[in-house]
């Protein structure tokens, strides 16, 4: 591409092998800009460029409906340090003798890193434990 060619720094979500971008390409092209434009063909360039504008919009808008569903999700299930008394459900986070862990099944009395299938190690106690 040349220098100071419009599309050298491509927008989010660019696919260069698709056929909006062959027509930005054919469009934009330097003998294009160049050459006398009539208003029809200024007309379908500002069409491909709403067109484009449009997928980045329906895009941004999946992604603000995503952030809105994370605020939305409740905080981590934090319970504690783990007890052999106390029933841990599925889904919850627990610490013990250093490290953190995740319920993948309701238990109660089975320490974690035990009970194949109950806990799963999300973060590694220190070299001290503490």
């Amino acid at each position: 591409m040349d220098v100071n060619h419009p599309l050298d720094t491509p927008p989010p979500g660019w696919r260069p092998n698709s056929e909006y971008a062959d027509r930005v390409r054919k469009a934009m092209s330097p003998a294009a800009l160049k050459s006398a434009v009539t208003w029809d063909e200024l007309l379908d360039v500002l069409g491909i460029v709403i067109e484009g504008n449009a997928k980045v919009a329906d895009r941004i808008a999946v992604l603000q409906q995503k952030i809105i569903e994370l605020k939305e999700r409740p905080p981590v299930p934090w319970e504690g340090p783990w007890d052999p008394q106390k029933q841990f459900t599925r889904h919850s986070f627990c610490s013990d003798r250093g490290a953190m862990w995740y319920a993948m099944a309701d238990s109660k009395g089975v320490r974690p890193g035990s009970g194949e299938g109950v806990w799963r190690l999300c973060v590694k106690a220190g070299k001290d434990a503490r």
